[in-house]
């Protein structure tokens, strides 16, 4: 029997080839990891107020790499960062007209992935490979991990 984790490495290496290749032809290579995530996040979500500690929660990610992930974000010209007019310790985030721009790059850059990967699966197939998916992490899930 082949080794499925083996597989699984080959297919995540095949598939960070493909998004670098990808990500510098749609010019969304700064969106790559939770960048990718917050943009369109803040760009499916334009009414929500969008603080720091939502990032945290959101992304699951500590307040250190969420402080940091803004500045980086808000230093690529990506969103701008608001004081809230109630409580000035809390910052909101709006995507700029930038991010804007580039969240419309990255849904076109993502449908490409998605049709690409998914050509010839069937709906059935993507329905267990998600409970597979599913399966392997709650497998590993650390307690305590936190």
């Amino acid at each position: 029997m082949e080794n499925p984790l083996q597989k699984a490495r080959i297919l995540v290496n095949q598939l960070e080839k493909y998004l670098d290749h990808y990500a510098k032809e749609y010019d969304v290579e700064h969106l790559a990891g939770p960048q990718g995530h917050l943009v369109m996040y803040l760009y499916k979500h334009p009414d929500k107020d969008m603080s720091i500690k939502a990032v945290e929660e959101i992304l699951h990610i500590s307040k250190s790499v969420a402080s940091n992930l803004v500045k980086r974000m808000e230093k690529n010209g990506f969103i701008a960062i608001v004081p809230s007019k109630t409580d000035k310790r809390v910052k909101y985030l709006y995507l700029t007209h930038l991010g804007k721009k580039k969240a419309t790059q990255f849904e076109i850059f993502l449908e490409k992935l998605h049709s690409t990967m998914l050509a010839g699966i069937t709906k059935e197939e993507i329905r267990t490979t998600k409970k597979v998916i599913r399966t392997l992490a709650k497998n590993m899930a650390m307690e305590n991990l936190d």
